[in-house]
């Protein structure tokens, strides 16, 4: 059943670099029977075309790195050849399930050529164990959620003006089981303003949890004004 699932990541590559079968073959110096065989999942590249595949993956960095930060692809690729750059690859857990097998191990032959080089990650746990290959990396981090005694650490080094919030935490245990994590608590602590702190006081749970965020975005698109080339309800859209 396995052999037989196809090989999503490399066929995504593949169509994201706008190459055809047939292009990917003649580059990797093989048929384009073979390419096909790859990503059918009937058989896995041997270890040289893996560095060759590791060889066009430096290609397509070079060129996202010149098409998003318009970095020169020579500065680019020096700076890959050199191991100066530090991959942050976020959402592992977020693929496909039967290309995270294929992605993990693109990803350990990549570091294994390039004098294994750091990388981060991120996945979460019951997805990550949930599959047989692993990542050849020396440690991991388990982020755990905030526990309500941290929450009330935060809350009370921010003084008497996130008093409210206190008090709404205490008394509402939906939204208090809602703010478990930094981001949300961060969130929390930006939209604190005289009108976001009655809108928590009242309403049911949902309602209360609807007004923060909305709170958010108006105070990030309130941020951003000056040089503001959308309309806020284009922009929400």
């Amino acid at each position: 059943m396995e052999q037989t699932k196809r090989n999503l990541l490399l066929k995504k590559a593949r169509e994201r670099q706008g190459w055809t079968q047939e292009r990917l073959a003649e580059l990797m110096g093989v048929e384009a029977q073979t390419i096909r065989a790859w990503e059918r999942g009937k058989n896995a590249p041997m270890l040289e075309n893996r560095r060759r595949l590791c060889e066009l993956l430096e290609k397509w960095l070079a060129e996202e790195l010149y098409r998003k930060y318009r970095v020169p692809q020579k500065v680019a690729q020096d700076w890959l050849h050199t191991n100066q750059l530090l991959l942050l690859l976020d959402g592992l857990d977020e693929m496909e399930e039967a290309a995270r097998p294929e992605c993990v191990i693109a990803i350990n032959t990549y570091r294994q050529e390039h004098d294994f080089l750091p990388a981060v990650i991120s996945c979460r746990q019951e997805e990550y164990f949930a599959q047989s290959r692993r990542l050849g990396l020396q440690r991991a981090i388990q982020l755990e959620p905030l526990t309500p005694a941290q929450i009330g650490t935060y809350l009370s080094q921010a003084g008497p003006k996130l008093e409210g919030v206190r008090r709404v935490l205490n008394t509402d245990a939906e939204l208090r089981q809602l703010i478990t994590t930094p981001l949300l608590l961060h969130i929390l602590l930006l939209t604190h303003l005289p009108d976001t702190q009655a809108m928590l006081g009242i309403g049911s749970p949902e309602e209360r949890r609807r007004a923060l965020f909305a709170a958010y975005i108006e105070r990030m698109l309130r941020r951003g004004r000056a040089n503001q080339r959308y309309a806020d309800a284009d922009t929400k859209r």
